[in-house]
């Protein structure tokens, strides 16, 4: 197996190299670019998230071209010395980002998030970020909540698997004298494989983190990159002349236009890619690089190459290890900008300290600058203890512990007997506003038993429009009236309070019938489940308070530019609307309809304290002090004890 040598300036005493091509650093930026741009919410790039499989493609590409080369001059492939390039170059920066990591966890997450900050930090070391985020649930496509300050490692980690076990493939086939035609197709029917693992674990209208996280499912785009290198090199071994351009420019500028209607059309919640979109968007840019890396010059390589991208793709690797931390940062509620003017300050501050870090770190580690004496030790085990000491010591001391609300006593104080018994149901607000209504109903010595439920509405079954998105509705909600049913005959509630918020107020299919939220069928289709709902709970005598729904303000959600109609007040309002008009026209007193927005929100909009206490971590759900509080607020509005 012989490939025409690079040229001399090429070659490395760190390694063997291949002959520098501008156009992929020019491409690493516009991947680097597009993915910071969606997660900064730029709606006209609504596939920005597919800079990721750029990037993918190319790495499946350099890397196994670098090996194929090496192995035809040497015979082998020095597996030691390709992961410890690897580890310089990939380390230091990271060691420094996740030293960030551990101060933005001490200065701004919030205590109860710090055990699962360093946990995603310790996946983020050692590799797995991806699985670590599978198993946790912690979906890519979340609708609540802050995310980890870590969770775009879950790109690194599969990269760095596939670092780690791809020289081993390549030596293996090489020992086994595999040639370059057959080597192209495994790949290439690897890449199809993979493809096909995809589309059978996707589960449309379900969460598709498992598929989007999954190294087997994503490691399609590697793969064709390594199919781009191997048939390339084959290509140019079976001929002594140098293929001609032209087949490649208009396969690249065909692929160019391809990636290019993904990045600005395709959106995040697109089924169709997970049966075959993923693979489309690797064979794209896969064209893209063939025709990057002509010798002659053409509209893509030129394209790709002005010096200032180029410079740009050199720190790409900083760019995307720092953008999502800063970004997650520097909110619009912290520095009282949005739009343009914060997607501006939210590049300059990521390229400030990418550009920072690759002069100071990673270029003079990279380059060995450190390499002599006790230095590399010292520079290495300092890193690395610094990095552990704090996950594993550092993040739980800082720590504070909880104390007891003394507004909520206070205000409990001098109240009638409240109810001895009392049921909470309804969906994930309910069940964490639950949490807070526990500890004042163990101060008073009143068994409350909260059975929220995470993500469940009125609905029995169908789907509901989340974000511009159609979710099944879970299982586990669709047998809600047996689960009311049972819980009134074993426990028995003098009181059931029900409080629904998002899962209510979304647009409902049902049987292939859309029911838009605030429309004549979906209010009728809404209050017969809540009577339904309302006779199950009276049924054996207790009283029933329908609580009205919270205003919500979800934080700014990080690469989701869509518009959450879920959010909007107006919702809230008309839902609130529905259970006052209910419960009026029930006109039966153990019936009754107390507003909790006169507690939380008593100017008529989102408010995010009381008393100084934050009440939603989310903007949705609610911290246990802030249930607390409600509690207090809201047991002389209940029924007495019978």
């Amino acid at each position: 197996m012989t490939f025409p040598p690079p040229s001399p300036r090429s070659t490395k005493p760190s390694g063997v190299s291949i002959p520098y091509q501008p156009g992929l650093d020019g491409l690493r930026a516009v991947a680097v670019l597009v993915v910071m741009a969606y997660h900064g919410g730029v709606t006209g790039l609504r596939g920005g998230f597919l800079g990721v499989d750029i990037f993918f493609v190319l790495s499946g590409y350099l890397i196994t071209t670098l090996l194929l080369v090496e192995y035809s001059r040497t015979q082998t492939i020095a597996l030691i010395a390709f992961w410890a390039r690897r580890a310089r170059r990939l380390l230091p920066a990271l060691g420094v980002v996740l030293i960030g990591i551990l101060i933005y966890a001490t200065l701004v997450a919030k205590p109860d998030r710090l055990d699962s900050i360093r946990d995603d930090a310790l996946s983020s070391l050692t590799y797995v970020a991806n699985w670590r985020f599978v198993f946790s649930n912690q979906s890519y496509f979340a609708q609540f909540s802050v995310p980890s300050p870590l969770r775009h490692m879950w790109s690194l980690a599969i990269e760095e698997q596939f670092y780690f076990i791809w020289p081993l493939v390549i030596l293996l086939l090489l020992k086994l004298r595999v040639r370059l035609a057959p080597m192209t197709m495994i790949f290439g029917a690897a890449a199809v494989a993979s493809t096909v693992l995809m589309a059978v674990l996707f589960s449309s209208g379900s969460d598709p983190s498992r598929v989007y996280y999954g190294t087997d499912t994503r490691a399609q785009a590697l793969l064709i990159g390594a199919t781009l290198a191997t048939g390339l090199l084959y290509l140019r071994q079976r001929s002594e002349k140098q293929a001609p351009s032209a087949p490649w420019v208009r396969l690249g500028l065909l692929g160019a236009v391809v990636v290019t209607l993904m990045l600005v059309f395709v959106r995040d919640t697109a089924s169709w890619m997970y049966y075959g979109g993923y693979l489309l968007a690797a064979l794209a840019t896969a064209a893209v690089i063939a025709a990057a890396i002509q010798p002659r010059r053409n509209a893509i390589k030129s394209s790709l190459s002005p010096v200032w991208l180029r410079q740009i793709g050199k720190i790409s690797y900083g760019l995307y290890l720092w953008h999502w931390p800063v970004f997650l940062t520097l909110t619009s509620e912290r520095i009282g900008e949005s739009g343009v003017v914060l997607l501006v300050i939210r590049f300059a501050v990521t390229f400030t300290i990418a550009t920072t870090s690759f002069y100071v770190v990673e270029l003079p580690i990279r380059q060995q600058h450190w390499r002599k004496g006790p230095r590399k030790a010292v520079l290495v085990t300092a890193m690395a203890a610094g990095v552990l000491a704090g996950l594993f010591i550092f993040l739980p001391i800082v720590r504070p512990t909880s104390t007891p609300n003394k507004a909520v006593a206070i205000e409990l104080t001098g109240t009638s007997p409240p109810p001895a018994r009392i049921l909470v149901v309804g969906d994930s607000v309910a069940q964490t506003v639950g949490q807070g209504f526990e500890r004042g109903a163990n101060d008073l010595g009143v068994d409350l038993f909260n059975r929220g439920q995470l993500a469940c509405g009125l609905a029995e079954g169908g789907q509901l429009s989340r974000g511009g998105r159609w979710v099944d509705v879970e299982p586990t909600c669709t047998n809600w009236k047996n689960d009311w049913a049972s819980y009134v005959k074993k426990l028995k509630p003098k009181v059931s309070l029900v409080l629904f918020d998002v899962f209510v107020i979304s647009d409902l299919r049902l049987n292939d019938r859309d029911l838009a939220f605030g429309e004549p069928a979906s209010d009728k289709y809404l209050t017969e489940q809540l009577s339904k709902g309302v006779d199950i709970l009276r049924s054996d005598g207790g009283s029933v308070v329908l609580l009205t729904a919270p205003y919500n303000n979800r934080p700014e959600r990080l690469g989701q530019p869509i518009e959450w109609t879920e959010d909007d007040p107006a919702r809230v309002d008309h839902w609130n609307k529905l259970l006052r008009d209910y419960a009026k026209g029930l006109n039966d007193p153990q019936v009754t309809v107390v507003d909790i927005n006169e507690y939380l929100s008593p100017k008529g909009k989102y408010t995010n304290s009381v008393s100084g206490t934050e009440l939603r971590y989310d903007g949705v759900h609610f911290n246990p002090d802030a249930g607390e509080m409600l509690f207090g607020w809201l047991i002389p509005k209940l029924p007495a004890s019978a």
